[in-house]
């Protein structure tokens, strides 16, 4: 892969920072990916090939790209950090070999000193961005460097369509004008370069999200992305603590920020600040999108959210939520679990059990039955195994059938080798039976 012609271009109402992406090994065509933002904020973008390089790196591996060649100099820190970020996403995609990419560059680049630090966050309007927002300003006073200030909104990676874009981009001005911070709006297509969506949330994302903030180098010095899951849930992820800082160069830091709350904790802590239920955006379906209602409340994620909401007593403050009723009908219909959501269910059912919810706790035990194959005989079974034996009926299978694939070649070969047993076999049954007729013949007969 070949990252060229990095270059800033633009008009009247937008600034832009582009560059070439050349597939080497990969099929694909060349394509130009870029950065932009409005006018206002235009001194604070620039053609930082580190902006191109992180998540092209990231895409390239798992491309088969055998090296990442880039037409500038890089900073020493980001290439060392990259290559970990690299070895560990390959260390996690176990049983996915890939080949290791070189990282190639004009030279080493000078750290450019800033004459005044700036703080920024991924500001989503979810829930863990939100927290971000919040528990800085409960940490820190505002001459410090690590004071918000600005808000990075990224158009083109889960909102798509340039109206519904809007309509969030309006709801989180208000929030932002509020929180005395500036809302800096990105528009990209740099996910283009791997659209797949298990890829991004299992490799890919963090890189997008510390790409925007190398684009804004000039801007900002840190950017903080929020956690999506707590110390108890952490697993293999597109956004971790292990990963998100290895994206970060001498310029721009990049912080993994609330790991030490779950999630049920950080609506608690946002349903103590008005503010950030009127700016609450957790929603992907933004076909529905309408002007101040950025949450559709009937899928698995709006449902998620409101059944929190409606544990803290918070729920009739959720102004951005087109619904606000949550009804075991609704979580049977639309409460379809996968490994990231889960969890977050799972940390529901106490709450709502004390609060006597026992018709919406039921629904969601249900919902995580059929996630975890716990339905019918079996799927008791499985669940006295998980919740009384810890999940020793689990490992004695998983031990056995590993045992069993080692096993099956040697098995294999013996099961190959039965009917050459069997014609040896045969030819000495017909050989001592034709001895036995001799010897059982009279003596007239020899």
């Amino acid at each position: 892969m070949r990252i060229e012609n990095l270059r800033p271009s633009g008009d009247s109402t937008r600034a832009r920072v582009s560059a070439t992406v050349i597939w080497e090994e990969s099929s694909r065509e060349p394509q130009e990916y870029y950065f932009e933002t409005l006018d206002e904020f235009a001194d604070g973008i620039g053609a930082n090939p580190h902006a191109f390089l992180v998540p092209a790196a990231v895409a390239a591996v798992r491309h088969g790209e055998r090296r990442v060649a880039i037409d500038a100099a890089i900073c020493a820190e980001l290439k060392a950090g990259l290559t970990d970020a690299i070895r560990l996403l390959q260390f996690w995609q176990i049983g996915k070999p890939r080949p290791a990419v070189t990282i190639e560059a004009r030279g080493i680049s000078t750290p450019k000193p800033q004459t005044i630090p700036r703080a920024a966050f991924c500001f989503t309007g979810g829930i863990d961005s939100l927290t971000v927002l919040r528990r800085n300003r409960m940490d820190f006073p505002p001459h410090h460097a690590g004071y918000l200030r600005d808000g990075v909104l990224v158009f083109g990676l889960e909102v798509e369509r340039l109206d519904a874009f809007e309509h969030v981009a309006d709801v989180l001005r208000r929030c932002a004008t509020a929180a005395g911070i500036s809302m800096v709006p990105v528009y990209t297509n740099i996910q283009d370069l791997d659209k797949d969506w298990t890829f991004w949330q299992n490799e890919f994302e963090a890189a997008v999200l510390a790409s925007v903030g190398h684009a804004l180098h000039t801007r900002i010095a840190s950017l903080s992305i929020g956690s999506s899951f707590d110390y108890t849930t952490l697993h293999p992820h597109g956004s971790h603590p292990l990963l998100d800082p290895n994206y970060g160069s001498s310029d721009l830091r990049v912080r993994h920020d609330g790991v030490w709350l779950t999630r049920l904790q950080k609506t608690a802590l946002l349903a103590e600040w008005p503010l950030a239920l009127q700016a609450l955006h957790v929603c992907n379906r933004y076909e529905t999108y309408r002007p101040g209602l950025i949450n559709c409340g009937r899928c698995e994620k709006c449902l998620r959210t409101l059944t929190a909401l409606l544990v803290i007593g918070a729920i009739d403050d959720a102004v951005t939520f087109a619904h606000r009723d949550v009804t075991p009908e609704l979580i049977a219909a639309h409460a379809s679990l996968d490994d990231i959501s889960a969890p977050f269910w799972d940390e529901l059912l106490p709450p709502l059990r004390q609060q006597g919810r026992d018709d919406l706790a039921d629904a969601v035990s249900h919902a995580l039955a059929r996630y975890r194959n716990e339905v019918g005989w079996a799927g008791a079974l499985r669940r006295l195994d998980r919740v009384h034996l810890h999940g020793s009926l689990r490992s004695m299978k998983r031990t056995l059938a590993g045992a069993a694939h080692r096993l099956l070649p040697t098995i294999m070969s013996v099961v190959s080798m039965l009917p050459l047993i069997g014609e040896e076999a045969g030819k000495e049954e017909v050989s001592h039976l034709n001895a036995c007729s001799v010897l059982s013949l009279p003596r007239t007969a020899l």
